[in-house]
């Protein structure tokens, strides 16, 4: 992870240094986030903090269609847990875009994730998506995202997921962003070893570093 950040500065002061690289009807970013995670499994009364590395790619042609690939590992290796790890892919398309960064969009994805237990599962997902230009760099954004079919993965069936989150995000100068804001992310499940139902939820503040074009 050392070395993605290394390699993310590096990238960064050359971006700002070259703003001729920019590729005319496709914008696109690339980052790395750090998400300070509490999880709680309802079923088992239980609560823990950990830290969570997430990096994504995004994409936008003419401000108008958009694909975005993300990626999450949350460390659960100390609470003698398989890592939960979160791989999405999502295609969007903008229903309006007065400017760059204030749009309204709408989307279909794929999403997989794995479970504390070791397997994994996947699923379509459902997302909305909106940003809002403030105040000269500084915009507000947010995302609500459903996960509806769910594939059971070992005793675990019935599996649908919601995700939502909110932040900020500052563009002090050509190519690089900085954002900030709050995720939560819920898993509903039914257990069939105990026959019953239960959730999980991962929830708290991250903060990223981005280089756009």
């Amino acid at each position: 992870m050392k070395k993605l950040f290394t390699g993310l500065a590096a990238a960064s002061s050359l971006a700002t240094m070259q703003p001729a690289f920019a590729l005319g009807l496709f914008d696109g970013e690339v980052g790395l986030e750090w998400w300070n995670t509490q999880f709680d499994i309802a079923q088992e009364d239980d609560s823990f903090d950990v830290g969570t590395y997430g990096i994504h790619a995004e994409g936008w042609w003419d401000q108008d269609f958009g694909l975005k690939a993300a990626w999450f590992d949350s460390d659960l290796e100390t609470q003698e847990l398989s890592n939960d790890r979160r791989f999405n892919l999502d295609f969007k398309r903008r229903i309006l875009s007065p400017t760059d960064n204030s749009y309204l969009a709408a989307g279909i994805g794929w999403q997989n994730l794995s479970l504390t237990s070791g397997d994994s599962s996947n699923g379509a997902r459902l997302l909305f998506e909106g940003s809002a230009g403030l105040v000269g760099v500084v915009s507000l954004y947010g995302q609500a995202t459903w996960l509806p079919w769910l594939n059971d993965a070992d005793h675990f069936t019935d599996l649908s997921g919601s995700e939502w989150e909110i932040g900020l995000k500052v563009d002090p100068m050509p190519f690089l962003t900085f954002t900030g804001g709050y995720r939560r992310f819920r898993l509903d499940y039914t257990d069939e070893q105990i026959n019953d139902e239960g959730s999980s939820t991962a929830d708290g503040v991250f903060l990223g570093l981005g280089i756009h074009w």
